[in-house]
């Protein structure tokens, strides 16, 4: 079983390399990506089943933050990705 991550919103700090406010997912030790800004990033998907989601903060401007939602999605008999709950 894999997880999947899908961001509904999503404003933070942005800076060019995200060093003051951002939000980090990763799957075991894999970096899956670093987001910070306006842009609503793409759906992730963990291959493990686990997916570790870090948000960093320094505080100094405030946005209205992110809103995410995740479910349990499998392979389907054709390789497509099957939604098995929210």
């Amino acid at each position: 079983m894999r997880l999947k991550l899908t961001f509904d919103s999503f404003q933070i700090e942005s800076s060019f390399t995200c060093k003051h406010d951002y939000v980090e997912l990763r799957d075991g030790s894999s970096l899956l990506g670093k987001y910070c800004g306006k842009t609503v990033p793409s759906a992730k998907i963990a291959e493990s089943g686990t997916m570790q989601v870090t948000f960093v903060s320094d505080g100094s401007v405030s946005h209205s933050g992110f809103l995410a939602s995740y479910s349990a999605v499998s392979l389907g008999n054709e390789g497509k990705t099957v939604v098995t709950g929210n």
